[in-house]
């Protein structure tokens, strides 16, 4: 991965690096500690990963609260509020 501003990062060209026998391709995007970054080390891949997560569990709980009894539901009424901060 490259690291640069966008107009700095296209000038690059290299796509291959040789390492010993083989080689390895660049990438916009890589993982590091459960932090994603890209090329110009903006947020955005980063919170985009966050939300994908965070729906995903939001959806594996919509089973468990349609199970409970109606009188549950009142009492654990932020499991009907939908998250809408990521879109």
């Amino acid at each position: 991965m490259w690291l640069g501003s966008r107009h700095q990062v296209d000038k690059v060209t290299v796509k291959d690096i040789p390492i010993l026998q083989s080689s390895t391709t660049t990438v916009d995007t890589v993982r590091d500690l459960g932090v994603v970054l890209d090329s110009q080390l903006t947020m955005s891949a980063q919170v985009h990963a966050v939300c994908q997560s965070t729906y995903n569990y939001l959806r594996q709980l919509r089973p468990v609260v349609r199970a409970l009894s109606v009188e549950a539901r009142q009492t654990h009424q932020f499991a009907y509020h939908r998250i809408e901060v990521c879109s």
